[in-house]
């Protein structure tokens, strides 16, 4: 089995590499089974679909899985709408270059920097995020572009005879009114336009709160129970 994803799935925030749900799947399948199974977790940060279409390419037919699963979440579509990025304001505030890598490894930057875009969009600066994302998603042009990424995914794991599991990871909130539905439909469209398994998490974490599922109160990658959560949901699907 190989995993497929970003920060999630390499498990950012998770103290025990053990922990995260790449790892929980093996050991959870190989407990009292004659079968052994292997997973191979080829998640990293800040990948999105392009980055994991080349890490198909170049990696996993490699290793010829039986299953791919491939975690997805809000921010893998890729926004290639000219128009769009014509209409927003900056997204994120962040250290140029060294930005990114920081938010990953000192909660302290994290910190500073969630603070600095709370206080942006509260006075305007930049554009709320919920709001970039939905005409991310609504773009016809980002979603025909990424359809085609997901085509050709399809067809290099074709090739090799594997299935796919396409798994949703919800954005950790408040799930009594939650706003982030048209990831998960989009994810499941993926899906179904290429043949392939899906399992929407929303389910699983919606009976708990964010505290409780997320690394900490300035990170909303899932902690330990969110892993686990997730590793039972997708044997429960195989």
């Amino acid at each position: 089995i190989a995993v497929m994803g970003d920060s999630l799935a390499f498990g950012s925030g998770v103290a025990n590499v053990n922990k995260t749900f790449p790892e929980l799947i093996e050991k959870r399948l190989n407990n009292n089974s004659k079968i052994n199974y292997e997973v191979y977790n080829f998640g990293i940060p800040g990948y999105d679909i392009r980055d994991e279409l080349s890490v198909i390419k170049n990696k996993v037919i490699k290793y010829n899985p039986d299953l791919i699963i491939i975690e997805y979440y809000e921010n893998d579509i890729e926004n290639i709408d000219l128009k769009l990025r014509g209409l927003e304001t900056i997204d994120t505030i962040q250290l140029p270059y060294f930005g990114f890598w920081l938010r990953q490894f000192s909660y302290t930057y994290y910190f500073a920097e969630s603070r600095i875009n709370k206080i942006a969009e509260s006075i305007g600066v930049k554009r709320r995020w919920l709001d970039t994302l939905n005409m991310t998603y609504s773009s016809e042009v980002n979603r025909n572009y990424n359809k085609e990424l997901y085509r050709n995914i399809s067809r290099e794991i074709d090739r090799e005879n594997a299935s796919v599991l396409l798994v949703a990871f919800p954005v950790i909130s408040n799930f009594t009114d939650y706003q982030f539905s048209m990831v998960g439909d989009f994810a499941k469209e993926l899906a179904e336009d290429n043949g392939f398994y899906f399992l929407d998490l929303k389910e699983d974490f919606e009976n708990y709160t964010s505290a409780e599922l997320s690394v900490n109160r300035y990170d909303y990658h899932p902690n330990e129970l969110g892993h686990s959560l997730a590793a039972d949901s997708i044997i429960r699907k195989l």
